[in-house]
């Protein structure tokens, strides 16, 4: 692939939105090497959304960890990547930030996921943060 041989030549702005799609796709080899350039693993694109959002929302666990590997923060600016798995439903994605420790009680993150999950239609999601502690009482 061209652009893996080429990155270091490509502008940051566009090393940025490429990065955010791999990760967004699971593209795993393209976000490592997006990153080596050195692009900032919490960049946000203008969507105000991370690498790590992207790839939690489309359920890519392997992209998630490396992302969490390298840095990358479960919340920065107004997207949080657990907030935006529980909406689009990803379990496997849920559960593994849930073994890597992620702290639920963080800006209400439980309940805002809650609400992502019953506005994305995702009655798994909203059955998961049940089963995972989320007392609606």
């Amino acid at each position: 692939m061209i652009i893996l041989e080429r990155s270091t030549g490509i502008p940051s702005a566009y090393r940025k939105m490429i990065c955010f799609q791999a990760a967004r796709n699971g593209y795993d080899n393209l976000v490592i090497k997006m990153l080596d350039t050195g692009l900032d693993v919490n960049g946000i694109n203008s969507d105000a959304s991370t690498p790590l959002a992207g790839a939690a929302e489309g359920g890519h666990c392997s992209t998630v960890g490396l992302l969490l590997d390298r840095g990358a923060m479960v919340r920065k600016f107004c997207k949080d990547a657990f907030v935006c798995a529980a909406g689009a439903g990803q379990i496997e994605v849920l559960e593994m930030m849930l073994r890597r420790g992620i702290d639920m009680k963080a800006d209400e993150r439980m309940f805002r996921a809650f609400v992502a999950a019953v506005e994305g239609g995702s009655s798994i999601g909203a059955q998961f943060l049940l089963d995972n502690g989320l007392d609606i009482r």
